[in-house]
Parts: structure tokens; C-alpha cells; sequence
């Protein structure tokens, strides 16, 4: 959603143009603005790209990643296919393991050779993911760099899932956030206006201004969306 588009929904809630408002747009939007600011700690969307792996240190920068959440590897290539020994395989597919482990392991022909084949390539596994680490990885958020480790058979995609570094309010895409955007974009212009409006006490006059009655608003709504966002807050930076 455009910021102008924020714009035009807070003024119609709060009863444009049919009253009169004090805050012109690009007031409303800085106020907007700084209320993404605060949002923006708790989005949490979930993005996937698809990378080429050409070594343990992939440049991230484009996809200005927040925190890397997860990584997995695509689909294994024929070079990596290749193996001359059974400790080479740990993550390889079953015809993979079924082929190479029994053949390297003097298991072939019948039925029950392949599964004591395969039965052996499940030891070689657990005994190298208790000594080794696959997919292991950390990230450097401020160089936006991801090192990661990968085992043989290794691929040249890895996907990486991760929550990215959102730098305006017009990048938030799900609507989820975009409704909890207006809402609490609301709030904050609530509070604007009602200082605003409770600055001066006018005594002996025909009207009241609600200075006190949309700050009383705001607070209310700013303490229900901040404690809500707080004890519904799924943005976990991972630990590496």
C-alpha cells in the first residue's frame, strides 16, 4: 500500500473533509512514518530466495535480510553424485545410498543385501551427524554476509529463509501488518491532534475542542496494540 494511500484512510477516519483537520498530509505522513518505525521491530513475513552457492560465504546484501531463519540445500547435482567412498555420503537420496553404499559395502543383488545396504548407509549418517555439522551457519547482519557450512554431496542452490530489513512503510505486504499500520498510524495522529487541540482552554465559547478525548483515545489504543504486539511477537533471531 502507497504512504499516500495511508494518508487518505487515517484523514477518512477521522471524519475529512467534512472536518476540518490540522495536520496537513505531509504531516500525517511523518507521523505515519514514525509509526512504522515502531511496527517495523515486530513484522515477521517470512521471505525465500533461491542462491547460488559458490563457496562458505554468500553476499546477501540485495535481500536486505533482517535474520536468517533457516537454510536448505536444492537438489543434488551428477558431479556430486561421484562418491569413491561411503563417508562421503550423508544426505545423499535413496537411490543414491541404495547404488553407492551397497556397492561400496560388498551389498548387492537381492532384496535383503540393498536393505543391509541401506541399513549400513543409516550408520554412516548418525555417526557423522554426531561428529559433524551440516547446513551450519551464521550470519553477519551488519557486512550482510551468511557463512555456511555444507557437507558432501553439497549443492550450488541453497535456499535461505529469512524476515527482511523493511526501510518504508510501503513495503509492508501482507495485510495483517498493513491493517495494524493504519491502526496504529491512527493512534499516533490521535495524540498529535489532541495536543494540539488541548493546548489553549477557550472559556465563555459556544464549543468545546476533544483535545483530552483523543488523547484519552490514543493512549488507549497505543497501550492495547503495543501490548498485543508484544505478547504475540514471533520475530526470533536465531542464535548461531
Amino acid at each position: 500500500m502507497k504512504r499516500e494511500e495511508y494518508i487518505s484512510i487515517i484523514k477518512a477516519q477521522l471524519g475529512a473533509p467534512i472536518l476540518d483537520i490540522e495536520l496537513t498530509d505531509e504531516d500525517i505522513g511523518r507521523i505515519v512514518d514514525i509509526a512504522f518505525k515502531e511496527l517495523n521491530n515486530y513484522i515477521d513475513t517470512t521471505y525465500f530466495e533461491t542462491v547460488t552457492y559458490t563457496g562458505p560465504c554468500i553476499d546477501v546484501s540485495k535481500l536486505k535480510v533482517k535474520a536468517v531463519l533457516y537454510v536448505t540445500r536444492g537438489t543434488l547435482t551428477t558431479n556430486n553424485a561421484n562418491f569413491t567412498n561411503s563417508n562421503q555420503l550423508l544426505f545423499g537420496t535413496n537411490y543414491l545410498i541404495t547404488n553407492k553404499y551397497s556397492t561400496m559395502n560388498g551389498y548387492k543383488g537381492t532384496t535383503s543385501n540393498l536393505m543391509s545396504g541401506y541399513i549400513t548407509s543409516l550408520l554412516y549418517q548418525q555417526i557423522r551427524n554426531t561428529i559433524e555439522q551440516d547446513l551450519d551457519f551464521t550470519f553477519d547482519k551488519r557486512s550482510q554476509k551468511l557463512y555456511l557450512v555444507q557437507q558432501i554431496p553439497a549443492s550450488n542452490q541453497i535456499t535461505i529463509v529469512y524476515n527482511k530489513i523493511l526501510e518504508n512503510v510501503e513495503e509492508i505486504e501482507d495485510e495483517y501488518w498493513i491493517n495494524y499500520m493504519i491502526r496504529l498510524g491512527m493512534a499516533y495522529v490521535k495524540q498529535t491532534l489532541g495536543r494540539i487541540r488541548s493546548k489553549y482552554r477557550m472559556t465563555a465559547a459556544p464549543y468545546e475542542l476533544d483535545g483530552d478525548t483523543l488523547l484519552n483515545e490514543a493512549q488507549s489504543e497505543l497501550s492495547e496494540i503495543r501490548e498485543f504486539l508484544r505478547s504475540n511477537d514471533n520475530l526470533i533471531f536465531p542464535i548461531d
